[in-house]
């Protein structure tokens, strides 16, 4: 019975073994929807289900840092997910190859927010409220699926399915996204992408590894699965690479805090601002980088430009630095 049943929500998701060879090679084919950050920047919509709004976090190699602050916290980290406690609000930092690939916030008595907007909301955040872990490549780049897909089949009780057979019948090559089980005890997450199972784990047991790692999510009566995959209309290739290339990292707070400066220099000194622009462009992504580029402009000199304008381009600079990096 489990295994007709598995079949038959396969159907649903439309990834049962019914489809021609020909079909599955289109699909297998198809490009990886990339996420629009611009247009999510509040993800109510997609996460208005009877699961938490934010996934389980993996446990992993805690990175020693020194570094004081979201920004500096950012730019220490390779792959990583960065995770976000206080009063104000809870966070997700998803970090690929030392920027921010994406995030999810929930501030305290607002609607969710994800991509950009959640980053601008953590703001300064406290060092003691961040915790961060070193995770597999793979699966940063899949936990955004968490919140970025929607529920692609009615949520399925374990009572009705054998659940592990259910998952591999979501995990069919091609694919990407995160199967959740929530019981009344416990929340689990399978990640996967278009090679297959990249891991499994639940708050209980956070460290990543095989579906046995959920067994007992798998084999208790009162779990429900959801499925949230991405829709394959428009795929094109079924490698994870393909997703690190493609996909729109988020600014980190430093390039944030970068671009402020620069805009303000260019609205100060109009046709004069490639100069200052340029030295700021140029400058490390860091803290003590865009401080440095800020001392030399203060001595530049230009003809036709006061050069107590480039003083007061410098300090606003400085004030910006640190405002943007306050508490780090």
């Amino acid at each position: 019975m489990s295994g007709r049943e598995a079949r038959k929500a396969a159907k649903r998701l439309d990834i049962s073994s019914s489809e021609t060879p020909a079909e599955h090679r289109r699909e297998r084919t198809a490009g990886l929807a990339t996420y629009d950050i611009r247009s999510m920047a509040n993800a109510s919509a997609v996460v208005a289900s009877e699961l938490p709004v934010l996934p389980p976090v993996p446990a992993g190699p805690e990175p020693f840092f020194r570094a004081r602050g979201l920004a500096a916290l950012i730019a220490a980290l390779d792959d990583a997910i960065i995770s976000h406690r206080a009063p104000t609000g809870d966070a997700i930092v998803v970090v690929v190859g030392g920027r921010v690939l994406d995030a999810i916030a929930v501030p305290a008595g607002r609607p969710p927010l994800v991509g950009l907007e959640a980053l601008n909301v953590l703001g300064p955040a406290d060092s003691a409220n961040l915790r961060a872990a070193a995770v597999d490549r793979r699966l940063a780049l899949a936990l955004p699926s968490y919140w970025r897909e929607a529920d692609r089949l009615p949520p399925i009780s374990t009572h009705w399915v054998d659940a592990a057979r259910l998952i591999e019948a979501m995990m069919r090559p091609g694919r990407r996204g995160a199967v959740v089980l929530r019981s009344p005890i416990d929340l689990g997450i399978v990640l996967f992408d278009e090679s297959g199972l990249i891991g499994a784990y639940s708050q209980s047991r956070p460290e990543p590894g095989g579906l046995d790692t959920i067994a007992s999510l798998l084999v208790n009566s009162e779990t429900i699965v959801h499925g949230r995959i991405a829709d394959g209309s428009g795929q094109a290739s079924r490698h994870p690479q393909a997703l690190e290339d493609r996909v729109q990292a988020l600014p980190d707070p430093i390039e944030r805090c970068r671009g402020e400066i620069v805009r303000m220099a260019e609205a100060t000194l109009h046709l004069h601002a490639a100069g200052v622009a340029a030295r700021f462009r140029s400058a490390p992504a860091t803290t003590q980088g865009l401080l440095m580029a800020a001392e030399t402009v203060r001595d530049m000199r230009m003809r036709l430009v006061n050069p107590a304008t480039f003083h007061a381009v410098a300090d606003q600079a400085e004030r910006i630095i640190r405002t943007a990096t306050r508490g780090s």
